[in-house]
């Protein structure tokens, strides 16, 4: 298949042997995405219908549904990426192909389930799926629409999308678009903490003090960027470029008050997850 195709007709419990030899293999700790977690990746903030907005009349510049696919005969998954985003940078969360999530499904959970980060029950006959697909219609693909099926099932739309666990220290990477990122604290220059991060752009957080000079730096073997903002990044501050390979990209910089500010690393070429960001 294509590598831009999803793979489709997928039951549940084969894309769960595909992580587990995904992860043997990258020494990672992927998972399918709980339901809460999938949603929360869906909406990107927004609290609307859809994640761009309550009308489903331009649904075809976001998703490949029954509208644009099958009904128009059109009646498989398509390449992934071909429509718009969301404003986290994620594509065919609406639409394309209906995806696993990790949760049992149950109707009642969320009445009794905890207000954050729920995992759902922790028994069941059905697992949930999430998103709707090419030949179901608009309703089924709002933010909040469940769907659910037996583990065993493996429909034509069928689907999944990977999600990987994080560990302290780390931040999840949706290229140019700012995320919410661990919060790294610094109590004042020199700071020993180091957190390792790994993708194109990595993105994190920390409090400085008014009045206090702080130096910014990577190091590693590729080309990199510093960025460094206000918030979510609105107002650049300070950036520096570090010409070349091998070399050392730094920000000195007095924080201004005392506030959080928000530091983006823009890295080039074959860039491994050891590489050092420091405060």
């Amino acid at each position: 298949k294509d590598p831009d195709s999803p793979a489709t007709s997928i039951s549940w419990y084969p894309a769960q042997s595909f992580i587990t030899t995904l992860n043997a293999l990258t020494g990672t700790t992927f998972r399918l995405p709980t339901e809460a977690e999938w949603e929360y990746a869906c909406r990107a903030g927004t609290t609307t219908e859809y994640y761009f907005g309550d009308s489903s009349a331009n649904l075809s510049d976001y998703a490949w549904w029954d509208g644009n696919a099958y009904s128009a005969g059109q009646e498989y998954a398509h390449l992934v990426g071909q429509l718009l985003p969301n404003t986290w940078g994620l594509y065919d969360m609406h639409g394309n192909v209906s995806e696993w999530c990790n949760d049992w499904y149950s109707s009642s959970y969320y009445s009794l389930s905890p207000a954050s980060n729920p995992t759902g029950p922790s028994t069941g006959g059905l697992r949930v799926l999430r998103g709707g697909s090419f030949l179901r219609g608009g309703l089924a693909l709002r933010s909040a629409r469940r769907i659910w099926n037996n583990p065993t099932s493996s429909e034509p739309d069928y689907g999944f999308r990977v999600a990987r666990s994080v560990t302290s220290g780390e931040v999840d990477d949706h290229s140019d678009t700012w995320i919410g990122a661990t919060p790294v604290t610094v109590n004042g220059p020199p700071v020993a903490g180091r957190i390792e991060m790994g993708g194109d752009n990595d993105y994190f957080q920390f409090a400085a003090t008014a009045g206090t000079t702080y130096t910014i730096a990577t190091g590693g073997t590729t080309d990199t960027f510093l960025h460094l903002y206000t918030t979510n990044p609105t107002t650049e501050l300070a950036s520096d470029d570090d010409s070349g390979p091998d070399t050392l990209s730094q920000i000195v910089w007095t924080a201004p008050s005392t506030a959080t500010y928000y530091v983006r690393v823009r890295h080039f070429d074959a860039f491994a997850d050891t590489g050092d960001y420091s405060i």
